[in-house]
């Protein structure tokens, strides 16, 4: 039976859209070797690969090797994810031809568009939500047609604060079967103070897609590679299927890619480390071809790249973590390095630290909170974050430390 390691070398091996025929051949011959199946599973799920590797295996006619159990479970989650991607489908279908017929302009950005362009099948890649970007001059247009059928600001947000604070507003509507489906009205691609985003220039550089016999705008190829590694930081390297996009993306299209403009685009969105990190992990775990040149111009100096390495490796990114844990609290760390410009490092270190109150469900009646309140509104969200990173990294150094016995 394998190892934990080798279980986890297996499912980045097997997380591709296609196999190669050596590839095929490392597969079967690491099946034939015994797997842990339930842990296997486990890992999939929770990475968001489960579609994939079932697609795969099936590929493979590995069904034999896999207990029956355990298939069906991937055969459920690649069955679920298909349904979830066709009412998406459905509803993205509706939701452009409502915003073309209010004459609104949109850009897809992620989820359908990496379908589309990354993978041969809809049930390979899971997507939670449609993203669809309007300029700002058209994001009250658009909020009006999305009401029109029937969606609403998701619960809990505040129109007024989104609008001031963020970059993108939640829609949700329920379908008749009860199910839910959230669209992500935006503006831009992250909070303004976090990166120096000429948003103006995506969309002079936007193309065009077909997809079901449907041609939808999208950014251009570079720019939703750069927006892929805005979007992995977001979720702290956290989640597997990000950082297999990013690899797809590179297999199917880096060798057209216009780098000078990529690494420019990086450069003066105070984004260069992040790109850096993103492209090393892609080539070093998914083993994605990446113009060494590239990551020579990019890579940050070597202080950058000792504090940013506890962060953002391999073992991080095979980890099965949970945002409510300790861990995520201690990634948040690696999430502030990642940024170039001082200004935005102080800016996310203050919004997490002590984040306003009313973006907090049930806080928002305190709309002039007394200073005992809000006092005791921060002391707690420092205590808790302090508390969860003080958690991870005493393990941390735990282990450390009886691996450093263990050599002894």
């Amino acid at each position: 039976m394998q190892q934990p390691e080798y279980t986890q070398q297996l499912l980045l091996l097997v997380s591709r859209r296609s196999l190669t025929s050596e590839e095929s051949k490392q597969v079967l011959a690491s099946i034939e070797r015994g797997v842990s199946w339930p842990f296997f599973f486990e890992l999939a799920q929770a990475h968001g690969l489960s579609p994939l590797v079932f697609h795969n295996l099936r590929t493979l006619n590995a069904a034999g090797s896999v207990p029956l159990a355990v298939w069906r479970q991937f055969e459920a989650s690649y069955y679920s994810t298909l349904g979830d991607n066709l009412l998406l489908e459905s509803e993205l279908f509706r939701a452009t031809e409502q915003l073309r017929s209010r004459q609104i302009d949109f850009l897809l950005l992620k989820g359908i568009v990496l379908g589309a362009l990354l993978y041969p099948d809809p049930a390979l890649r899971p997507s939670a939500d449609l993203d669809i970007m309007v300029p700002t001059a058209q994001v009250e247009g658009a909020r009006q047609a999305l009401e029109e059928l029937g969606y609403g600001l998701q619960p809990g947000r505040q129109l007024g604060f989104q609008l001031a604070h963020s970059y993108d507003l939640p829609y949700v509507y329920q379908t008749a079967s009860g199910q839910g489906v959230l669209i992500e009205l935006h503006w831009s691609l992250a909070e303004p103070e976090l990166f120096n985003l000429d948003i103006a220039a995506l969309w002079q550089r936007a193309q065009t897609f077909a997809y079901n016999g449907h041609s939808l705008p999208s950014l251009s190829l570079e720019d939703i590679l750069f927006h892929l590694t805005i979007h992995i930081r977001k979720h702290r390297y956290v989640g597997l299927r990000w950082l297999v996009d990013v690899s797809e993306m590179l297999r199917t299209f880096g060798a057209d890619l216009d780098w000078p403009y990529l690494v420019s685009l990086a450069q003066q969105a105070g984004a260069r480390t992040l790109l850096y990190m993103t492209l090393q992990l892609a080539h070093d775990v998914m083993g994605a071809p990446v113009p060494p040149p590239i990551l020579d111009r990019l890579r940050p100096g070597r202080a950058r790249r000792f504090l940013l390495k506890p962060f953002v490796d391999a073992q991080n990114l095979m980890r099965i973590i949970h945002e409510d844990s300790a861990e995520w609290s201690w990634l948040g760390l690696g999430q502030i390095l990642l940024l170039d410009r001082g200004r935005a490092m102080l800016h996310d270190v203050q919004h997490r630290f002590a984040p306003p109150i009313n973006i907090f469900p049930g806080h928002q009646r305190h709309d002039h909170p007394g200073l005992l309140y809000a006092g005791w509104f921060y002391a707690s969200r420092l205590g808790l974050i302090l508390g969860r990173m003080g958690r991870a990294g005493g393990r941390r150094l735990w282990v450390g430390l009886r691996r450093r016995w263990g050599r002894a």
